[in-house]
Parts: structure tokens; sequence; C-alpha cells
């Protein structure tokens, strides 16, 4: 129910230009998986079901922690002060995804770098369409400059940082699509480290030009410096952490192996059981759907 409430909520306002570009986030995530079903060979629905559930969980998260955040910061300043929507939480989309990621693994017999493979290309053209909505709405934008952009919402011209962000994060996607074809044929596991390092410098990069309404995100904590360069610098050092980890267990040969698992195997063996039911009620779908 609270998925479909957030459907509901995403869909609802299709005026603005946020709910236009995620129509377009869920067909170029449509179109990617088709690319990464002819390249892994993987079944269609396997490829289509985790491609729409990185891009559902991650709206899910933003949204649910968001509050949480909210009190959370507000504890720590004790001054009331803080945005509520100042700080996006999107750390909320790696608490949710991380143990999802490996229930998927797990559950469909994926490798985890493998898997991460097949969503980064997505993960990368949201980031890249949710700036550009950002720049068509004039928020978030970069301080008054009188050779930038006129931004009619606002009445001035200003530094089109978002824009510029837009324009890395595609560059990001770019390259995160022709890796999948090109380098991951050989090795898996490395594209969403180094995707999530590119991203991290970019965004310390445009928090420089930025200018928040709150003087906590400002100057956070006093320290002179912008609330996400913090939180980007930790998430470059986590994807740097992430890599020498792929790198370390390439040069072991260790992979994830889920089959010794007990539970793991009683899980299989529910999910077979509902499959051939599914395909005893509904004989059309015999041979369409892989139990793999």
């Amino acid at each position: 129910m609270i998925f479909l409430l957030q459907y509901i909520t995403l869909f609802g306002n299709t005026y603005s230009s946020y709910s236009l570009t995620n129509w377009f986030n869920y067909i170029i995530v449509l179109i990617i998986t088709i690319l990464i079903r002819r390249r892994y060979n993987c079944n269609f629905i396997k490829a289509l079901f985790v491609g729409l559930l990185t891009l559902a969980f991650g709206v899910f998260a933003l949204h649910a922690t968001s509050n949480l955040e909210y009190d959370i910061m507000n504890i720590l300043v004790k001054d009331g002060a803080f945005e509520r929507y100042e700080l996006t939480s999107s750390y909320g989309y790696w608490v949710f995804m991380s143990p999802l990621y490996l229930l998927f693994c797990a559950i469909f017999c994926v490798d985890f770098r493998k898997l991460t493979d097949y969503v980064t290309p997505s993960i990368c053209i949201v980031a890249s369409l949710g700036k550009l909505a950002c720049f068509l709405d004039g928020c978030c934008e970069g301080p008054k400059d009188p050779n930038g952009i006129y931004m009619a919402k606002l009445g001035y011209k200003v530094f089109p940082v978002q824009l510029y962000e837009t324009l890395l994060y595609g560059a990001v996607f770019i390259l995160a699509l022709v890796l999948t074809f090109t380098f991951s044929k050989k090795r898996t596991g490395y594209l969403m480290p180094i995707s999530g390092m590119l991203y991290a410098v970019f965004k310390i990069w445009a928090e420089q030009y930025r200018t928040w309404p709150s003087e906590l995100t400002n100057n956070f904590l006093n320290t002179g410096h912008n609330y996400w360069e913090y939180f980007e610098l930790f998430s470059f050092i986590g994807c740097l952490i992430w890599l020498i980890g792929v790198i370390i267990c390439d040069k072991k040969g260790k992979h994830p192996k889920f089959e010794t698992n007990a539970f793991m195997r009683k899980v299989w063996k529910i999910k077979e059981e509902l499959l051939t039911k599914l395909q005893n009620k509904f004989p059309k779908l015999k041979g369409k759907i892989s139990k793999d």
C-alpha cells in the first residue's frame, strides 16, 4: 500500500517538470533493460524487474527518509531553523537498496557484482534527468551571475550549475553504458563504484557554486563548507573502498556463493513452487517465465 501511494503521489502532479522527468526515467529504464537483457542474455522479466525496482525503491527511499533526516538534523543544531526539504535524503536510497540488492542476488542466483552492472546506467540517467528537472524548475541554482542564464521564476540571471550537472551526469551515463557493453564483458562489479566516484567529484565541484537558503547547509556545523561537500566526500571514499574490494575479489577469484546457504535453498524452493502454481493457473505463461 505504501508503494501504491508513492506511485500515485509520483504521477499525480502531471504538470510539473519533475513528474515529466520521472516519465522519461521510466521510459529510459525500459530501454536500458532491453539492452541489458540482450547484453547478458538474461530473462527479460528479471532485467525489467531489477531496473524498475531500482527506480521505485530509490524514489521511495528519498521520500521515506526525508522527515527522519529533518528531525535528526534539527536535534543536532537545536535551533529549529533547518529547512525541511533542503537536504534531500539520497543516503536513504543506499540504506534501502543495499540489503535489497543482496536479497535479489540470492533469490535470482545473480552475482552481486553483475547486478550492480545491470542497474548502474539507469541510476546515472535518473541522476542526470533529475538535475534537468531542477534546472527547469529554477531550484537549487547557483549565485547571481550577470553572464549566466536568466531564470524567469527567480527574476534574475544565475550561474546554471544544475545545467552543468545535467551534462556531467549525462556523460557519466554514456560512459557507464559504453563500459556495460565493453569492459564489463571481462570484469564485473566495477561500473557502480567508478560511476559513484565520478558523481561525487562532480557534486563536490557543483556545490562550490550553489547557494542554499539556510546558513546551516552553507556553513555546516560552522566548518565553512557545504553539507553536501562532506556527504559526497564520504561517498567518494566509500566508492573507493568498494572498488578496492572488487579488485581484491577479482585477484583472489572469489565470488558470492548463495547455494551453500540453507535458508536461501528454502527461499528458492518456495519461489519454484509459486512459479509452478502460476504456470499451472495460467497455461499461456508456460515457457515464458524462467525459474532460474
